[in-house]
C-alpha cells in the first residue's frame, strides 16, 4: 500500500475521531443488538455474527478511552468476553447477560459523554470560517443548506424574510450571500440590485437559489449583478464548490488593511504560483502566546515586496520568500526570534521553479518547526519509516497524524497477510503492530518476520491485555507493548525510544 501524504494536525485528527465516534454510537449499538439477536440462529449465521460482534466490541474497546470515553472502553472489553464466552459454548452464559451488558454499554456512553471534554477535544483558536448570509422562505430548504454550510466550516446567519436582507447584510458584513428569488417581503431581484448599488456592499457576491431555470431568469440574474446562479434542487457538492471559488477568487485581491497580511485562501494560490515560476524559501513560524497580532503584523511589515505573507491558523503566520534559500528564511527567523521571546520558526527550500509543491514545502516547515520545539531536530534527509498494521481506521488515522507531526514517514496496511508482506518490501524501521487483525493475527505476524533479512523494532499495540498475551508477544520477539485505549503522546515516546 502507498505512503500517505498527510500532514494533518494531530489534535485535529482526534477531535475529527472523537466526533465520528459519537456520531456512529447509536447506530454500532443498534447494529450490535442485531448480531446478539442472531447469535441465537441455529443456522451457519450465528457464527459469522459472533464474530463480526467480537470485532466491532474489540475495535471499541480499543479506541473508545482514546477519545475520552473510558467507561465505553472497559464496558466495550465487557462485552467482548461475553460474546468469546457465548462463541465457546460456555454455558454460564445468558442472552439477559449480553443485553445487560449491551444496557450498560448505553449507559457508559451517556456517562462519558457528559463529563467535560478532554483539552485536545475543544475547538482551536483557529480563526472563525466566512460568513454566508442565507435568505430563503422554505424552512425545510433553509435548514439543509444551513446544515451544509456549518459542516463545511462557515458562520451562517438565515433569514426568511427579503425585506430584513439589506439591514443584515450592513450590520453583519457577511462574505457572501445566497438570496432565493421569491421571498416574502421583498423579492430577491429587488435586494440584489440594492446590494449592488451599496458602495458598502456592492463588492460582496450574491449567488442566486431558485427553481428559476429559464435563459431569461439567468439573464436577469446577471444583469442585477449577481456573482452565481444555483438551480434548485440544489447538490450539496455543487454549492459547497461554487462558494469556494467565488471567495477564492475575491481573496486573490484581499489583503488584511490593518497589518498587511494576506487572506490564507489568497496565500494558497499566489504562492502556488509563485512556486511554478522560480524558487523560493518558505517559514512555518509559531507566535508568542498572546502576541499573535502584534507580531504577525511585524513579520509581514520585516518582509519584502516580493514575499508573501498569511495567517496559517491563530497561531502560526506562513510566510513564502521569493528567490531565497532555505538558509536565508532560517536566517529571517533567527532574526525574529532575537525580538521576540517565544516566537519559533522552521524552514523549507524549493530549489528550483516547480521542484517542490508548497503541502511539501508546508510538511518540511513543520517537521523543522516541531524539532525546533521539541529540542529534536533532525535533518529532513533522515526520517525512519513507521509501518502502522491495524484494521481499525480510527487509531490508524490518529497514530498516523501523530508519527507524521513528529516528522516520521508511514505506510499503513490493514490485516496481517498485508503487515508481513510490507515488512519485506518497505523494510520499515520500526512497525506499530496490532494483534487482533483479519487473514493473520499480530502473532502470526511475528513469527513470520522473525527471519526477515531487516526486522523492524516492533511494539504490538493491542486491546488483549492480559499476561499471558503480553508474555507471548515478546517471546515472539515484540520490542514494547502497549496496551489500548493508549496515550497518543506515550506511543511517540516510546517510538522515539525505539528508532532513535
Amino acid at each position: 500500500m502507498a505512503e500517505e501524504l498527510d500532514f494533518d494536525d494531530p489534535e485535529t485528527v482526534m477531535r475529527e475521531a472523537r466526533v465520528r465516534f459519537i456520531e456512529a454510537f447509536p447506530g454500532r449499538v443498534r447494529s450490535l443488538t442485531l448480531l446478539f439477536d442472531a447469535m441465537g440462529s441455529p443456522d451457519g449465521e450465528a457464527a459469522g455474527s459472533q464474530a463480526t460482534a467480537r470485532r466491532m466490541t474489540h475495535q471499541m474497546a480499543g479506541i473508545a478511552g482514546t477519545l475520552g470515553f473510558p467507561s465505553v472502553s472497559a464496558k466495550a472489553s465487557d462485552l467482548e468476553q461475553l460474546v468469546v464466552a457465548a462463541s465457546q459454548g460456555q454455558t454460564g452464559v445468558k442472552a439477559n447477560d449480553i443485553s445487560l451488558a449491551l444496557m450498560k454499554l448505553s449507559e457508559s456512553f451517556a456517562a462519558d459523554l457528559a463529563k467535560p471534554e478532554p483539552a485536545w477535544a475543544k475547538a482551536p483558536g483557529r480563526p472563525a470560517g466566512p460568513r454566508v448570509l442565507v435568505a430563503e422562505d422554505d424552512e425545510t430548504q433553509l435548514r439543509i443548506v444551513t446544515t451544509w454550510l456549518r459542516a463545511a466550516g462557515y458562520q451562517v446567519s438565515a433569514t426568511g424574510d427579503g425585506s430584513d436582507v439589506f439591514n443584515r447584510a450592513r450590520l453583519e458584513h457577511p462574505a457572501l450571500i445566497i438570496l432565493d428569488i421569491d421571498l416574502p417581503g421583498t423579492d430577491g431581484h429587488a435586494i440584489c440590485r440594492k446590494l449592488k448599488s451599496s458602495p458598502e456592499l456592492a463588492t460582496t457576491p450574491v449567488v442566486f437559489m431558485t427553481t428559476r431555470a429559464s435563459m431569461s431568469d439567468r439573464l436577469t440574474g446577471v444583469a442585477l449583478g449577481a456573482d452565481d446562479y444555483l438551480i434548485k434542487p440544489i447538490d450539496q457538492s455543487e454549492l459547497i464548490l461554487r462558494l469556494s471559488l467565488l471567495l477564492k477568487t475575491r481573496a486573490t485581491t484581499t489583503a488584511d488593511e490593518h497589518n498587511g497580511l494576506l487572506t490564507y485562501e489568497a496565500f494558497v494560490l499566489a504562492a502556488q504560483e509563485r512556486l511554478r515560476r522560480d524558487r523560493a524559501a518558505l517559514a512555518l513560524v509559531r507566535l508568542p502566546l498572546g502576541r499573535e497580532a502584534e507580531v504577525a503584523g511585524a513579520i509581514a511589515g520585516a518582509a519584502r515586496r516580493s514575499d508573501l505573507v498569511a495567517m496559517f491558523d491563530a497561531g502560526h503566520v506562513v510566510w513564502l520568500l521569493a528567490a531565497a534559500t532555505g538558509e536565508i528564511a532560517a536566517a529571517r527567523t533567527a532574526d525574529l526570534e532575537k525580538s521576540w521571546p517565544g516566537l519559533i520558526g522552521g524552514a523549507a527550500e524549493s530549489a528550483a521553479a516547480g521542484a517542490k509543491s508548497l503541502e511539501a514545502l508546508l510538511a518540511e516547515a513543520d517537521h523543522q518547526l516541531n524539532g525546533a520545539r521539541l529540542g529534536t531536530a533532525k535533518p529532513a534527509a533522515y526520517s525512519p519509516l513507521v509501518l502502522l498494521a491495524d484494521d481499525d481506521p480510527s487509531v490508524m488515522r490518529i497514530v498516523d497524524a501523530q508519527l507524521k507531526s513528529a516528522g516520521y514517514r508511514t505506510a499503513m496496511v490493514f490485516d496481517g497477510d498485508a503487515a508481513a508482506a510490507a515488512v519485506a518490501e518497505k523494510q520499515p524501521d520500526l512497525m506499530v503492530l496490532d494483534l487482533m487483525m483479519p487473514k493473520r493475527t499480530g502473532f502470526d505476524v511475528l513469527t513470520e518476520i522473525a527471519n526477515a533479512a531487516k526486522r523492524p523494532r516492533v511494539i504490538v499495540l493491542s486491546a488483549r491485555g492480559r499476561e499471558e498475551d503480553v508474555t507471548r508477544a515478546f517471546g515472539l520477539g515484540a520490542d514494547d507493548y502497549m496496551t489500548k485505549p493508549f496515550s497518543p503522546q506515550e506511543l511517540m515516546a516510546r517510538v522515539a525510544r525505539l528508532v532513535r
